[in-house]
């Protein structure tokens, strides 16, 4: 539990403190920040199309959608649902092509593969791939040494990180983007 910045109260079962687990989806806020941060920096813009970055047509012709932005994918309303059969074979990209049900903007709709694509995004927008990305610029800065952003990680999990490491991670969003003076993001509003 953090409180004005300090840690007040923490416990943990079956190991220490330092000890990195799974944190499953809290690693979409990593990924998150990432695109956060190509945004602030004038690498990307968040109205951008994700076709812009990903060269796939993610639009269902027959809903007559606005094209799907990076906003909608942040925003889980890109009309995107998982689905166990894709519309496109997994061997023609590197990431699956979700469907899309419902027009980019009008429903909320949870979706993994969002995030997944927004991965794939910070990689073309930087050249990095999301796990460099990830320990370059979120965990370092925020002095997240017993967290780990592995290779095998995607946009919606993979991240691993310590108790103590994640108490950063809070006061860093208690402090508007800022732990020990370094900023993780500034606060990015959307402009429609």
């Amino acid at each position: 539990m953090v409180k004005d910045g300090r840690v007040v109260y923490r416990d943990t079962v079956g190991c220490g403190p330092d000890t990195p687990f799974g944190v499953a989806s809290l690693t979409k806020t990593f990924t998150a920040i990432a695109v956060f941060q190509l945004a602030e920096r004038g690498i990307i813009s968040l109205n951008d199309p994700i076709r812009n970055y990903l060269n796939v047509d993610f639009e269902n012709p027959s809903l007559d959608s606005q094209r799907i932005t990076i906003w909608h994918l942040l925003t889980h309303t890109s009309g995107l649902v998982e689905d166990p059969d894709p519309r496109v074979r997994p061997n023609e990209y590197p990431f699956t092509v979700p469907e899309q049900r419902y027009p980019a903007g009008v429903r909320f709709h949870y979706c993994n593969q969002g995030y997944n694509l927004l991965g794939f995004i910070v990689f073309e927008a930087s050249g990095q791939t999301l796990s460099e990305y990830v320990t370059r610029n979120i965990l370092v800065p925020l002095e997240m040494y017993d967290s780990k952003a592995p290779a095998s990680m995607t946009g919606a999990a993979g991240v691993q990180c310590s108790i103590n490491d994640l108490a950063r991670y809070l006061t860093m969003f208690m402090n508007g983007g800022a732990f020990r003076g370094k900023r993780a993001y500034l606060e990015t509003r959307h402009r429609s």
